[in-house]
């Protein structure tokens, strides 16, 4: 992948790590910023409240 795309995730992860949105959690994986784990947590009061979906997205 182009170095501007890498450039882009890691600006994105910065963003991620300073302003946290509300319900999520994600990053890249250790070794390669293309690869990303995240959670995506259930909304409390909801029939999803104790429910966590984890995902990965390939770039």
């Amino acid at each position: 992948m182009s170095t501007p795309a890498r450039r882009r995730l890691m600006r994105d992860f910065k963003t991620l790590q300073e302003d946290p949105p509300t319900g999520v959690s994600g990053a890249p994986t250790d070794n390669d910023i293309m690869i990303w784990n995240a959670v995506i947590f259930g909304p409390h009061d909801t029939p999803f409240e104790d429910e966590d979906n984890d995902l990965q997205s390939i770039i």
